[in-house]
């Protein structure tokens, strides 16, 4: 679930907004905002202990690598096609945020 429709269900839960009104607002968030700029680059960040790099890359070449049959880019028991969707989709922010130990990985759309 996104930050946004978090923040609506917390609105409801704090009493700041009806139940009706939270409806209208989450439909406004599911449907893409044309007035929102389409993401444009893919950012990968692994962060391991007190160590962080990242990798931005066009959002097409990662479509493209994705799609490539053995490619390198390992995710482990995460599904390439929902990954896929969720860029497809163009909704700017996180993707996936996965944890193991002391080591962070997630991707954004920006």
């Amino acid at each position: 679930m996104n930050n946004e429709r978090l923040q609506i269900l917390k609105m409801v839960q704090e009493g700041k907004v009806s139940p009706e009104e939270a409806a209208k607002l989450l439909e406004a968030v599911e449907q893409p905002d044309a007035k929102r700029p389409k993401p444009k680059v893919v950012r990968l960040m692994i962060m391991e202990g007190s160590k962080a790099g990242q990798l931005v890359l066009n959002i097409g070449m990662v479509q493209w690598l994705f799609k490539l049959p053995g490619t390198m880019i390992q995710l482990g028991a995460y599904d390439k096609d929902a990954i896929l969707e969720a860029i497809s989709r163009g909704t700017p922010g996180k993707v996936l945020e996965a944890a193991e130990g002391n080591k962070r990985f997630e991707i954004w759309l920006d």
